[in-house]
Parts: structure tokens; sequence; C-alpha cells
């Protein structure tokens, strides 16, 4: 058993081997330049860092911080009412690993697991308008779970 562990090793670190009665291999089994380069060429890119990525998360939090509406396990939308003037930006937030559908009235966004999305709010009701967000998920479900108290946006 030690034999055969030894003998797997010392084919595993030395690459050539050299077998009774075969000759050494001829050196066209050996990949040319343009064959490693090619090989090189199609490992998959590497994925951003997640330092880079957190980074981002954490500024859109701040950005978004009295904006936001994030959604747990049991597609609870936490705060459970928010108040925002028509066509400004909130934040729909995942916090969960499970897949949410969000619905606005009659828009439907995805959100992947502890994933998010700046949506913009609106409505062609008339002002004030109360639009409740409904969220679908495998863990759970609610039906107007969230309001978000929309008012006009009045310029002087």
């Amino acid at each position: 058993m030690v034999v055969i562990a030894v003998g797997a090793w010392w084919i595993y670190t030395n690459k050539t081997i050299v077998l009774p009665g075969y000759g050494n291999p001829s050196s066209s089994s050996s990949p040319t330049p343009s064959q490693v380069k090619s090989y090189k060429s199609s490992k998959k890119p590497t994925a951003p860092e997640p330092s880079s990525m957190s980074t981002d998360y954490t500024a859109l939090i701040q950005q978004y911080s009295d904006k936001k509406v994030q959604f747990n396990e049991f597609c609870h939308g936490i705060p459970g009412q928010l108040v925002v003037k028509k066509g400004q930006q909130i934040l729909l937030d995942n916090r969960s690993a499970d897949t949410k559908t969000i619905r606005l009235d009659s828009q439907t966004y995805v959100l992947s697991g502890y994933g998010y999305k700046v949506v913009v709010v609106s409505t062609s009701n008339p002002l004030p308008y109360s639009l409740g967000i409904d969220c679908r998920s495998a863990n759970g479900s609610t039906e107007n779970g969230t309001a978000i108290n929309i008012q006009a946006n009045i310029l002087h």
C-alpha cells in the first residue's frame, strides 16, 4: 500500500516518464507556445473582489439610508412604511438567500439572494397615494406588507 502511494506521488511530481523499451517521448508531444497561450486565454475571468462589492453596497446603504426597504427571509419589509416624493428613487434590498419577487403596483422586480435594486417610485393615481408593496418568495409572501406614501413633488 505504501509502495503504491509513493509510486503515485513520484508519477505525479515527475511529469515525463521514460518507460523501458519505448524510448524518450518525442518533442512533438510537448505543447507548443501557441497551445499554452490558447489554454491560458480560455480561463474564465475572475469575479470582482468581495471587498469592492461590499464597499459599493455599504455606500449604497448610506446613500439610501432613509429611502430603502429591506426584505427578510419571510418577505417582511422593514420599515413597514416609507414616505417619498413622486419620482424619487428608493432601494429595494433582499437580506436573505432566497429570491424575492417584489411588486409595486404594476411594476415587478426580481431580487436574487442578497440582491438589491434602485427603483423610481411613481404612480398615475392622484396624490397623495399609498402604494402597497407585495413580496413573494419560497419562505413566505406578503401583500401590502410595506406601504410607500407618495407625495406630490411641488416645485416653488
